[in-house]
């Protein structure tokens, strides 16, 4: 029943990761998606920091910098002060998390951006990467929620379903992540 109620958690999270939520639902859905996957997930800008709208601390001290601009029309690309904002957010994370190695993303749904604001190592996470991410989580999560065995071989389970998914932490950026298209 645990492992249902995981499920239904799931869903309802991620029903609030599309572009008619508001960006506090997004971002809060985005960090619990997070935290799912087994990161260590936070909204630093949420507390008062200087920091990204959501940080996924991943395992091999990894930080993936995400600012969501999930209310953004396709149709406008990134600009230089956005551009701007995530570098920011990297300056704050690399004082705060030193050892860590940044990934810069922003979710926006065209990755695309403006010359002038210069996207060199940014990431983005766009809708369709974004719901290719979800729909690999539910399946995985499913698969493991939907196992028979006693809690203490979970362990075995999780391994096997995670051993060929792309959702293994050092997958998950060269899989979902594409590069910004300058216009």
């Amino acid at each position: 029943r645990v492992r249902r109620g995981f499920m239904k958690d799931f869903d309802e999270t991620v029903a609030y990761l599309v572009p008619s939520a508001s960006a506090n639902q997004f971002e809060q859905a985005l960090m619990e998606l997070g935290t799912m996957l087994g990161f260590t997930a936070q909204r630093p800008e949420n507390t008062g920091e200087p920091g990204s709208d959501v940080l996924w601390l991943l395992p091999g001290k990894v930080g993936m910098i995400i600012e969501a601009k999930s209310r953004k029309k396709s149709e406008n690309p990134l600009n230089k002060e956005e551009h701007g904002q995530i570098l920011v957010s990297e300056v704050w994370f690399k004082a705060a998390y030193p050892g860590y190695r940044p990934i810069r993303v922003s979710v926006h749904p065209s990755a695309v951006a403006t010359k002038a604001s210069v996207p060199v190592g940014l990431k983005a996470l766009n809708y369709a990467r974004l719901q290719l991410l979800v729909d690999d989580a539910r399946s995985v999560l499913a698969a493991i929620c939907e196992s028979q065995v006693p809690a203490g071989q979970l362990a075995v389970v999780i391994d096997a379903a995670l051993s060929t998914s792309n959702l293994r932490s050092e997958r998950v950026a060269n899989h979902y992540l594409t590069d910004f298209t300058v216009r």
